[in-house]
């Protein structure tokens, strides 16, 4: 069983998951693949995975999934910037300098789309795929950057980060799988399990 890992693996419960998986079913050879949501829903597709978590808008067209959570993110910026940001609008927030991801990221898609719905396109500085870097960099005062809401947060409390209040982006972490692979044991225990460790309603 091959299986796609998007985020870091506390999000995605993933300890928990693997671990009852082993118990479970103890001769099957599990490994994880960690990539970029696209990338990952595009080897799914192939059928180059047998499932994988998978962040965005919706659970993709050419996938089954199992939706395990909405995950909610912030725009977040340098403290320094915190009046430019109470009077931003969505143009000025544009204009300010951007930290970004990859482009098959699940940040850089949730940022792009949300400014395409503005008809603007952010002005991005810095790309990079570490997960915890954006956090520093916004931080260190280098710009904005789209933190998830239980990492923005606090760090605003903290007084860390600025938060622009006017946006608030919701995206769903989902377990996503091929089509033809709806009946194949080891996806049926994975979710079976998935649906234990997330907490969520059993079928059947």
């Amino acid at each position: 069983l091959t299986l796609g890992t998007v985020a870091d693996p506390d999000t995605l419960r993933l300890g928990s998951l693997l671990s009852a998986l082993v118990r479970s079913l103890p001769l099957l050879e599990i490994r994880t693949r960690n990539g970029a949501a696209e990338e990952l829903r595009e080897q799914v597709a192939a059928g180059l995975l047998q499932g994988a978590f998978y962040i965005g808008p919706s659970i993709p067209r050419e996938a089954m999934g199992l939706v395990l959570q909405t995950i909610h993110y912030r725009i977040a910026g340098p403290a320094s910037f915190g009046p430019q940001l109470l009077h931003a609008g969505w143009r000025d927030i544009a204009a300010m300098p951007w930290i970004g991801a990859p482009p098959l990221h699940h940040v850089q898609t949730l940022m792009r789309d949300m400014f395409a719905r503005q008809g603007l396109t952010p002005h991005q500085v810095i790309e990079s795929d570490e997960v915890s870097l954006p956090q520093s960099l916004v931080r260190a005062g280098v710009g904005l950057s789209l933190l998830r809401e239980d990492v923005a947060l606090p760090a605003s409390e903290r007084g860390e980060v600025v938060i622009w209040l006017h946006a608030r982006v919701g995206a769903l972490l989902s377990f996503i799988y091929p089509r033809a692979a709806e009946h194949d044991p080891a996806i049926v225990a994975t979710l079976q399990l998935l649906r234990t460790v997330w907490g969520l309603p059993t079928v059947g």
